[in-house]
């Protein structure tokens, strides 16, 4: 028998048919495309390699251990591209109307989907294919990066996102505040802005802000304040990776090293900024809910 890629789904068309009865450089920007012919479909996954992928669906079930059984069988073969990786499969026009409108899903390291769906009405025999980049909201498009906990230590329970049991009380925290010595990249990225404590850093101390750019384009910025010193390799316009000492967790602020007890003030925005993004100007704290001043929830985008 003939050995081809089969993507996921075109596993699953094997299977539809019973025909299986018988036996690095990423791109910036994630996504799924496919391409049929009379002869065969091929689903081509970039910006991310096959060994990140949690789990392969069709129609929203895992199919992850059929295709494994296909691999093995030799019917099924995966080819590793420059982008990232081809699923092919033979296949009939009887086939693809048999598939035709299912939806084929790939799960990120993050547990979130990237999905594309089928589409062959009117395919008459010519080439035809479509494509569909990331999901579009913020927390799937943060899932190609993976995003960690920016400290060795943990979340300090009464100073979490949008919390008014912190330090001043009745407003609303604009980050997550963590405990620990060593404050790290979050996501990879590039160093945006560096600033040492001064007596116009607004209480936020020796602080640094990472540009961190997301699957559909977009970019969102991490940032770590109140550091006792920050590390000689973070200069702005340098690349950093994932887990990548910061620095050394502190509690400076308004130019004074020991302004606050010991923590990290960690936030993400969109802007790289110490202040907030947009409807005014507040650091640290906001008088209505974060969301409102372009501030995220860090918590959906660690996992």
């Amino acid at each position: 028998m003939k050995r081809l890629v089969i993507t996921s789904v075109a596993l699953v068309m094997i299977f539809l048919t019973g025909a299986l009865a018988s036996a690095d450089m990423m791109t910036d920007f994630p996504s799924i495309t496919y391409v049929a012919d009379v002869e065969s479909l091929t689903i081509s996954a970039e910006g991310f390699n096959r060994e990140d992928v949690l789990d392969i669906t069709w129609n929203g079930d895992s199919i992850s251990s059929q295709f494994a059984m296909a691999i093995e069988a030799g019917i099924v073969q995966e080819i590793p591209t420059d982008a990232g990786f081809d699923i092919i499969i033979p296949v009939t026009t009887d086939v693809l109307e048999e598939i035709n409108g299912g939806v084929f899903g790939i799960i990120t390291p993050t547990g979130l989907p990237l999905t594309v769906k089928l589409d062959f009405n009117g395919f008459a025999g010519e080439t035809l294919g479509t494509e569909i980049s990331s999901n579009i909201s913020v927390r799937a498009a943060a899932a190609w990066l993976i995003f960690n906990k920016p400290s060795d230590g943990s979340t300090i329970r009464n100073c979490l996102y949008a919390s008014t049991s912190c330090l001043n009380k009745g407003l609303y925290h604009t980050g997550v505040d963590y405990s620990g010595s060593v404050a790290v990249a979050t996501a990879d990225g590039t160093v945006a802005r560096v600033e040492s404590m001064n007596s116009r850093d607004h209480g936020m101390g020796s602080n640094v802000i990472l540009s961190h750019k997301l699957s559909d384009g977009r970019t969102v910025y991490s940032t770590y304040n109140h550091l006792a010193s920050i590390d000689s390799k973070i200069r702005v316009g340098k690349k950093v990776t994932r887990g990548q000492r910061v620095g050394v967790i502190g509690g400076s602020g308004y130019g004074k090293p020991n302004y606050y007890s010991k923590h990290l003030h960690f936030e993400i925005k969109t802007a790289p900024v110490t202040n907030s993004p947009c409807g005014g100007l507040y650091w640290g704290y906001t008088p209505r809910h974060p969301d409102k001043y372009c501030y995220y929830n860090p918590s959906n985008f660690i996992q």
